[in-house]
């Protein structure tokens, strides 16, 4: 049984004050935001009569309606932008192991380390020649430029903490590198993806320098920019003030208390043991079969790398020869001695190293799928060979990384 120490109580004592170090300034701002103009008592004395008078002035006279609108349009929409370009763009920055791609990572990381503000001055000479400057669109394309580079680096980190079985399982299956990730990885990125959501919402909705700049003389106003003029305004009504303030903020405010779980498992980082993946029983792919296209599921193939080299291990034999290319061709006997989770149990300890996936069925379904790939060269880098016709004396080859052989 756990004992209460003095450490324990201390720590709670210091999270407390933390807590309400955070929640005054907050506290303060709803109360005096409810507070008539006649009380004239002490901001941090809770108000006897609370009224909401104040934020209908507010939105009255601030016309905080428009601005309201206009920043919901361009955080949406440079989000949604930001989201998509960043998720496909840092996928194969994670997977890629070429030298382009750590090149190429780096180059966009320097998005992060150089001042927003030095394209500031060209992009608003170029503006009016796109006939943007004034409107919404040019701030959601500055943010759409700006918000990348940080999105991506939290993509490839997470991507880099994910395994990569269930892709090479959907795409072995016939999948697309799209596909698979559309169908596979992307479900898997719900953490990261929460925790940018918030993240570039909060930044693109309060900014007040961009739209300042590129709105300037225009009635399109951002709520920053709406509420700096209110306060110059009503200088010295500061109830009207605080309830403007309070508008817009509520917002966000409600993002983060929909989204607050998966923000701090997005924060935590990796694969949790709540992190929901992605059921292969439902990700179909499809492939062409002759003319038609066919569509299989990736639960038949999740096994399918290595399958016939352990099929191999139950009649005794696997005989291993070097070929042309460095790949590595096995030759297997049939499955009719023993099961095939005797097989890979076999081949496994034959193998220290080798994870294997494996499958038995929808044999004939894939050897048109092979034949295809093989002849126009977009053959995976490890490929499965399936019992054939399924007679149990049937002899099968696997190659490695990419070449397939007849016997």
């Amino acid at each position: 049984m756990n004992r209460y120490r003095p450490r324990t109580l201390a720590l709670e004592l210091a999270m407390i004050a933390a807590a309400l170090f955070v929640a005054f300034p907050l506290y303060v701002l709803v109360n005096l935001a409810v507070r008539p103009s006649s009380d004239t008592s002490s901001p941090i004395r809770p108000t006897s009569s609370p009224t909401l008078d104040n934020f209908t002035q507010a939105w009255q006279q601030g016309s905080l309606g428009g601005a309201l609108a206009n920043s919901v349009l361009v955080t949406v929409c440079s989000v949604v932008v930001v989201l998509a370009v960043s998720s496909l763009a840092a996928y194969p920055l994670a997977r890629v192991t070429a030298r382009w791609s750590r090149g190429t990572y780096l180059l966009v990381l320097l998005g992060l380390v150089l001042p927003f503000q030095l394209a500031s001055l060209p992009l608003y000479q170029t503006l009016p020649d796109l006939g943007l400057l004034g409107t919404p669109w040019a701030l959601v394309l500055f943010y759409s430029g700006l918000q990348v580079p940080f999105t991506v680096f939290l993509y490839v980190g997470f991507l880099r903490a994910l395994p990569r079985d269930f892709e090479d399982a959907a795409l072995i299956d016939g999948c697309t590198p799209l596909q698979a990730f559309r169908r596979v990885v992307l479900p898997m990125l719900k953490p990261v993806t929460v925790t940018a959501l918030v993240l570039n919402t909060v930044a693109v909705w309060n900014d007040f320098f961009t739209p300042l700049l590129y709105l300037s003389g225009s009635a399109q106003q951002t709520m920053p920019v709406a509420i700096a003029g209110f306060v110059g305004q009503y200088v010295t009504d500061w109830n009207l003030i605080f309830a403007a303030l309070v508008i817009s903020i509520l917002p966000v405010l409600i993002v983060y208390f929909l989204l607050q779980r998966s923000i701090i498992n997005g924060f935590a980082g990796g694969l949790r043991d709540d992190t929901r993946l992605p059921s292969l029983t439902h990700a179909h792919c499809h492939f062409p079969e002759g003319d038609k296209m066919k569509t299989r599921t990736p639960m038949t193939l999740v096994a399918a790398v290595t399958a016939a080299a352990l099929l191999a291990a139950c009649s005794g034999g696997t005989k291993a020869s070097d070929s042309g290319g460095g790949s590595k061709t096995l030759t297997l006997a049939s499955i009719d001695q023993g099961s095939v989770e005797d097989v890979v149990k076999a081949f496994e300890k034959a193998n220290p190293g080798v994870k294997v996936r494996y499958t038995t069925s929808g044999a004939d379904q894939y050897q048109q799928q092979i034949r295809t790939q093989l002849s126009s060269g977009t053959a995976p880098d490890v490929m499965s060979v399936w019992p054939g016709d399924g007679n149990p004396g049937a002899t099968y080859v696997l190659a490695e990384p990419g070449y397939l052989r007849d016997l």
